[in-house]
């Protein structure tokens, strides 16, 4: 409701770039908010811009729809709903692009470029061929993986452990490694083990070839 961002409410970057590697490589459409390729500082709260009549019905529409919050019911808290159809609500979420090449900012940017980078090279001209998912869960440990079976018999895999403890591996690891989170994973694999916020996907040859 304040337009935070996973920037503003997830401390782990681990976590975050887990989360990340599987937005991007998923083989559905990543939908991203302005900025959050370089982890913008600026919230994305909603605004509009109507006519007067309309833009009260908003205003309080808004209020009603967050009055069941206890940290939105007084109106004089720090965590007031913003108006959107106030200018200032609009300037808020104005990116300062200076923002983009430094620190904190630019390793961001770098790691969304490189996950789009493999999304157009491995995952994109494959996704026609996609015929069924299948997932598979540990409640154990709460590792999982994804399979997406592909026309010509090869297979897409997802191997993920979003703990902040080591898993067994879940699923099937085979195939070529098309990206992994952590530079070890094959090591921590041969001991049938996944390591903490790790994301991993590999390409199994099919009939026709990967």
């Amino acid at each position: 409701m304040l337009g935070e961002r996973l920037g503003h409410i997830v401390k782990n970057g681990a976590a975050m770039r887990a989360a990340t590697a599987m937005l991007l490589l998923a083989p559905s459409l990543p939908m991203l908010f302005m900025g959050e390729e370089w982890n913008a500082p600026e919230p994305f709260p909603y605004f509009c811009d109507f006519e007067p009549e309309l833009a009260a019905k908003v205003r309080e529409g808004r209020k009603q729809e967050f009055s069941r919050f206890e940290r939105f019911r007084n109106p004089d808290s720090p965590d007031g709903i913003p108006d959107p159809t106030m200018a200032s609500t609009l300037q808020s979420a104005r990116l300062d692009w200076t923002k983009v090449g430094k620190p904190g900012h630019e390793e961001w940017l770098d790691h969304y470029r490189r996950l789009l980078a493999v999304r157009q090279r491995d995952i994109v001209p494959r996704i026609p061929e996609i015929r069924f998912g299948s997932c598979i869960k540990s409640e154990a440990s709460g590792a999982f993986a994804v399979d997406w079976a592909l026309a010509d018999g090869s297979v897409l895999h997802l191997l993920a452990n979003l703990t902040d403890h080591p898993a067994p591996v879940v699923g099937r690891a085979a195939g070529r490694m098309i990206f992994a989170t952590h530079p070890n994973i094959r090591a921590a694999m041969s001991r049938n083990e996944l390591a903490p916020w790790s994301v991993t996907w590999l390409l199994e040859r099919g009939l026709v070839g990967s």
